[in-house]
């Protein structure tokens, strides 16, 4: 049961290894006035039903979603995540759109060569998308050192894409976000159930002990025979 849990848990916090993560906590209503911007007809709509997986590259490193809250609550967070083997730099902006609504501007730039992990990668077939080793490329290193790496990737002419999964969710308390809530019931259960078989555990154990040195005792020769002096 405990190797049953033990497993169940390190199964939950999988990809919260194999993937890097970039995290904005905000609460409604956000501060400042709405924003102006007019999106695309064919825009990305970013809700808590509906993830989203899309690809950033030199084409098209900038992406702006719309975030639909609903009515879920006032305390929400936003993830994104990206395989760890592609090390990537995202900038993270949101602007009030509505009462429910904001508009997240999305930007991405290669920080190093992907360098996917020679077992891990053998396992790209049986992870989500977002996990898998497909990264960012080289970027210009020719730039200007008072460049940020967003400019000289903007710059550079060689070509990179990175596949990211964006999350949208309620934060439960205004700290715990909602798909956490299933690692963190794992947690509890493994602390209350140590706390209740730790003890009995150890009260057995000193029973056997006491067990064994008594059938130690009884087998022991020179035990026996000081047992018949004193009974003389």
């Amino acid at each position: 049961m405990r190797l049953f849990s033990f497993s169940g848990l390190c199964l939950s916090l999988l990809p919260l290894v194999l993937a890097d993560t970039e995290i904005r906590n905000l609460h409604l209503p956000l501060p400042g006035a709405d924003s102006i911007d007019i999106l695309p007809a064919d825009h990305l709509t970013l809700s808590s039903r509906s993830p989203l997986e899309l690809s950033v590259s030199s084409d098209q490193a900038e992406q702006r979603i719309l975030l639909d809250f609903g009515d879920d609550g006032e305390a929400w967070t936003v993830r994104v995540s990206w395989p760890g083997s592609a090390p990537t730099k995202w900038d993270l902006a949101i602007t009030p759109s509505s009462p429910r609504t904001a508009i997240l501007h999305l930007t991405a730039a290669p920080l190093s060569p992907p360098f996917p992990h020679p077992l891990l990668s053998q396992l790209n077939a049986y992870l989500p998308s977002y996990l898998r080793t497909i990264g960012a490329r080289p970027v210009d290193r020719e730039g200007s050192e008072t460049e940020t790496t967003m400019q000289r990737a903007t710059k550079s002419k060689i070509k990179w894409e990175t596949k990211a999964h964006i999350l949208l969710e309620p934060l439960i308390l205004g700290v715990i976000p909602s798909t956490a809530v299933p690692a963190v019931g794992w947690i509890i259960v493994l602390v209350f159930g140590a706390g209740l078989v730790v003890p009995s555990l150890i009260t057995w154990l000193e029973a056997a002990k006491r067990a064994a040195q008594v059938l130690e005792s009884d087998n022991d020769p020179r035990f026996a025979q000081q047992s018949r002096s004193k009974a003389d």
